[in-house]
């Protein structure tokens, strides 16, 4: 079930301005948002805390219904990253990400794209040797950039009861983005890992992207990036916490 946040739940947030120690007026929605740093005065923090960054970030999903987190692997395929920028660096760093997220039992979610030139069970298609799913995990086989369109990813999540994904994968522009914004959207919010994401070179109208350019333009552009029921925050895979 979606939350809303209306002017008559203001003060939906149960914790006081001065900290625990005192009983001075409650925080409303459009102040914690417009100052996330209140709620940790006093090294007080009264929500759940989500897999997110150590410096304090919060899990406030649209879904009451849904409180846990996955890790969702997008599209890191043979003939998508073959000859992504830090290829094998980032097929490690994944690698890591999900090993981390198995030890603690999070759910981990793979993406596998196919069309034309990479279809389904092709040398293309598979997903890199480095990585391994694991027979409890769940797998989304999608042919649109989102990773929602025409899959059962949205009902693989409410069966989960997962109102939070941590992004990792690849392209950085396509299908990681795709997916980023269809998910807030959605209202589910999304931790995008910095270094866990990949693209190639690109060009427009004879202008060249280098992928380091793209890849560093999704993170800003995904930086504090709120909607009304969701939210995406950016951080290293260093710094993420199972």
């Amino acid at each position: 079930m979606a939350r809303s946040i209306g002017r008559d739940q203001e003060q939906y947030f149960s914790f006081a301005r001065e900290g625990p120690e005192k009983s001075g007026p409650f925080l409303n929605f459009r102040t914690l948002k417009m100052n996330p740093g209140l709620c940790f005065k006093h090294d007080f923090n009264p929500l759940p805390q989500f897999a997110g960054a150590s410096s304090g970030a919060f899990h406030m999903s649209a879904y009451e219904d849904r409180p846990n987190t996955a890790l969702i692997v997008i599209d890191v395929q043979n003939g998508v990253v073959d000859f992504a920028k830090n290829r094998d660096v980032v097929v490690s760093i994944i690698a890591g990400l999900v090993e981390r997220a198995r030890s603690t039992e999070l759910n981990v979610i793979w993406v596998q794209h196919s069309e034309d030139d990479m279809p389904i069970d092709s040398e293309y298609w598979q997903i890199v040797p480095e990585l391994k799913p694991a027979k409890t995990d769940r797998i989304i086989r999608k042919e649109w950039r989102s990773s929602f369109e025409e899959t059962d990813l949205e009902q693989v999540l409410e069966e989960l009861q997962v109102g939070h994904l941590i992004v990792s994968g690849a392209q950085s522009n396509y299908c990681v983005r795709h997916t980023i914004h269809a998910a807030i959207e959605r209202g589910i919010d999304i931790t995008l890992i910095e270094d866990a994401h990949t693209t190639m070179d690109e060009s427009w109208n004879g202008t060249q992207i280098p992928a380091e350019l793209i890849i560093a333009e999704l993170n800003r552009a995904c930086a504090d990036y709120d909607l009304p029921d969701s939210f995406v925050r950016v951080v290293s895979s260093e710094k993420i916490r199972f």
